[in-house]
């Protein structure tokens, strides 16, 4: 029983680990891709070579961040306990906060999934609003 929850525990943190991830290191990478355009921009306006950060820009987008490890020794050091020193209360709500988490999992992939408005961004929306009545929105 308790294996069975700590897998359970760890799977879930694991997949939320990495859905988070996903969703910052996107946003990180637009920071920073905007920043090193930026950067060019004002390099060519001043005449001086950009190769260094066009070199900049394309290892940035080649490089794929992996998501950090999830430290799951509490979870291990509060499982390993023998049952007799954890009581059934702890076993419980460990079990309740696995269930949480995939139960949360499970609400945001829906939410994902069947209304995509929700986490489009405002330029997205816009556009897909305007093409909705018959408009383009100019770029």
């Amino acid at each position: 029983m308790l294996p069975q929850l700590y897998r359970a525990l760890r799977r879930e943190l694991g997949i939320i680990n990495r859905k988070s991830h996903e969703v910052h290191s996107a946003k990180e990478l637009e920071r920073v891709k905007a920043r090193l355009q930026y950067q060019k921009i004002q390099l060519i306006r001043a005449k001086k070579p950009i190769s260094e950060i066009e070199n900049e820009i394309n290892s940035k987008l080649a490089a794929a961040s992996r998501p950090p490890k999830v430290k799951t020794d509490v979870i291990r050091s509060l499982i390993a306990e023998s049952p007799d020193h954890l009581p059934k209360v702890g076993i419980q709500n460990l079990k309740n906060v696995a269930v949480f988490l995939k139960s949360q999992r499970t609400y945001n992939e829906l939410i994902e999934r069947y209304n995509p408005g929700l986490t489009m961004s405002q330029e997205d929306n816009v556009s897909k609003t305007a093409n909705r009545v018959g408009l383009q929105v100019p770029k």
